[in-house]
């Protein structure tokens, strides 16, 4: 008796030696649209940020350049900063990399993407203290660039109804007056 009793203890515990080793998969983000695969970073979070980065400044540097080349960065960023956010999303450096990128991406003009990651910086970060500031961006990208006015009306009604104290809640009155009596002449 006393050797199955061991037995069964031995195979317990290789249950959940085995069990240990499993590695969860990372949280499912908002990836509706995205192209992009999420970059599987396989270092620390430390070299996750260098690699972000370096691309965020070859997006700089480069800014000019067009076609297949604007394509490929902002493909790069995408993918870095998808990987960043389903690796780190508790991490506010994961969050300060998002905006970058969404404001770099809105600045050269790929609206579409920009407005992706602003959408999926609130949807990620719900709690972080840029996601005010990335709601006014969606907004404002969906309205003047995207010409997507229900879904901006929606955008800043839903700023104003979460960020009563941001300091940009003057700007979204503005605007979501503008739509609303824009929408009713038409």
């Amino acid at each position: 008796m006393k050797f199955s009793n061991s037995l069964f203890l031995l195979v317990l515990i290789s249950l959940f030696a085995c069990k240990a080793e499993i590695k969860q998969e990372p949280v499912v983000l908002f990836k509706e649209g995205f192209k992009e695969t999420p970059t599987q970073f396989s270092g620390n979070k430390e070299q996750a940020y260098q690699q972000l980065n370096a691309s965020l400044e070859l997006l700089v540097n480069n800014r000019t350049d067009q076609g297949k080349m604007k394509q490929d960065y902002n493909s790069t960023i995408i993918g870095h900063t998808l990987g960043i956010a389903q690796q780190f999303p508790q991490e506010n450096e994961s969050l300060q990399v998002s905006f970058r990128a969404a404001e770099l991406l809105a600045a050269s003009e790929d609206y579409e993407n920009a407005a992706k990651l602003y959408k999926l910086i609130t949807t990620t970060f719900p709690k972080g203290e840029k996601v005010g500031h990335a709601t006014i961006q969606l907004g404002i990208i969906l309205d003047k660039h995207l010409d997507n006015k229900p879904a901006a009306i929606q955008v800043y009604r839903t700023f104003l109804k979460e960020y009563l104290d941001h300091p940009f809640v003057g700007t979204a009155e503005g605007l979501l007056y503008e739509l609303v009596r824009y929408n009713q002449t038409q």
